[in-house]
Formats: C-alpha cells, structure tokens, sequence
C-alpha cells in the first residue's frame, strides 16, 4: 500500500512538471484576475495569456491567469493578490501566473501566503515547492543547462518535491537542490537574506506609496462595503497587522502626513 501511494505521488509530481512546458489558452471570457502590481522598478515586460507581444508592465497593472512576467536586470516586481497574498520577483527572472500557483522558468521569488491552510505552490524546472500558510522563497536556475535551485523558509513548511525525493522545509531552514537531488536542509539567518528585506521593497515617492499601502490593504476587499460588513472589517484588521502592510504605512508615513491615510479608510 506504502509502495503505491508513493509511486501515485511521484506519478502526479511528473505530471507537474511535464505542465510546465505546457502553454494554456485562455479566451478572454475566460480571464480570471489575481491582483494588481503593487511595485514595480525598472524594466518588467508582460506577455497576455496567449498575446505574442511582450508589454511593458506598470504600477497598478492587472495581473491574470496566464500571463507571462520578464523581470530584467536591476529591475523587480511585487505583485498584492486579491485574497491578501504577496509575491516579490528578484531581478533576472521569468515566470507564468496560474490560479494556485506559479512557474518560476528562472530566477527567484518571495512569497507570503497569509490564509492558513490555503494551497500554493511555486512549480521550477526539476521540482516542486508546496505550502498551506506561510512565507518563503524559491530559487530556480535554469540557464546554461543547469537545473538547480533553493528554498528557504520564514514562517511555516514548505514540501519541496523532486520526482526522487520529498523534503519538509521548515521555519528558518533551507535547502538546495541539484536537477533531482535535494539536500538536507539547513540553518540560515532570516538578516542575512536581505534580497527581501522590507527596506529593499518599499516605494520612493509619497504617491505610490500611497498607492501600494492602499492597494496592499484593500486588494480584493470593496472599501465601500467594510463599514458594513463585519466579516470585511475583520478581514481588514488582520491585513493591517501583516509586516508587509505595516512597513507600507510606515513608508508612506515618512513622505507625508499619515492622517490622508487615516481620512481614506475611514471615509
């Protein structure tokens, strides 16, 4: 029974990933919105569902099912999903949005998936990163024939698949893995990881860190709906206490006065 469970896990876990190489349609009846971009710096190009054009990808931009991301040198992306999940993309990177997950080609991700017990998973070349409630990073390098790559784990585990092998990350470990061979994971230092600390990802002027404190806070959530709806109000408060939200508020705080802020909440 043992045997068989496991070959039906490792069948499903090649199925994945052969997925990867696959290209999905979608009609435009068919386009299912994540969330929005909520920074941006430098040059990141967007490819539509099955658009052959590359466009250039902006502040407050849409993000769907199926598109397609190119984060350039010195540039990166950070995108609010409407159920509060955040994902930051590092320079040098190329992934495709789907409904519970990503394809990371090459480069790397942080992500924070604020819902216990929701389902995510970060799809790279030779493996596969799975969560329920949690923050980390995946690391995939794709280029010059090589099929490597990284986890690391903040908060929470992290299932890291291989077709040979299954690995819980858990808080403050990482490990690496080289085409199918994941190593044991080990200790690092959350401050020594600063490709994401909250101070490399805040904005540079008072409108658009307006802009991303608000969109941070109300991605998915109809402000106008909040005072009357007990379940969005919660929903708002524990938004409000998410690190990301609080450095946001902080930032904008310092480039003005923080009562606009306060005005547009509560209005």
């Amino acid at each position: 029974m043992k045997l068989f469970i496991k070959t039906a896990s490792l069948l499903c876990l090649t199925v994945l990933i052969t997925m990867f190489s696959l290209n999905f349609a979608y009609s435009n009846d068919d386009i299912i919105n994540l969330g929005k971009v909520s920074l941006i710096s430098g040059t990141v190009q967007i490819q539509r569902g099955e658009q052959a054009d590359w466009l250039k990808l902006s502040f407050d931009d849409k993000i769907n099912v199926g598109d397609k991301i190119k984060v350039a040198e010195e540039s990166k992306l950070e995108i609010c999903y409407n159920d509060g999940n955040i994902l930051r993309v590092t320079p040098n990177s190329e992934l495709e949005i789907a409904l519970e997950s990503i394809k990371l080609f090459n480069g790397q991700t942080w992500l924070r998936i604020v819902k216990v017990g929701s389902k995510f998973e970060v799809v790279a070349p030779t493996f596969v990163a799975g969560v329920r409630g949690t923050v980390f990073s995946v690391k995939a390098d794709a280029k010059n024939n090589k099929k490597s790559g990284a986890v690391k784990v903040w908060k929470g585990i992290v299932e890291t698949k291989t077709a040979q092998k299954a690995v819980m990350v858990t808080e403050g470990l990482h490990t690496s893995i080289d085409e199918t061979v994941i190593a044991d994971p080990m200790n690092f230092d959350p401050k020594s990881a600063n490709e994401f600390s909250e101070g490399s990802w805040q904005a540079s002027d008072t409108d658009t860190a307006y802009k991303r404190y608000i969109n941070l806070l109300f991605s998915g959530i109809d402000s106008n709906l909040v005072s009357s709806n007990p379940e969005l109000k919660r929903q708002l408060e524990e938004r409000k206490k998410l690190p990301e939200v609080d450095e946001a508020y902080n930032t904008y705080k310092n480039f003005s006065d923080a009562q606009a802020i306060e005005n547009a909440i509560n209005q």
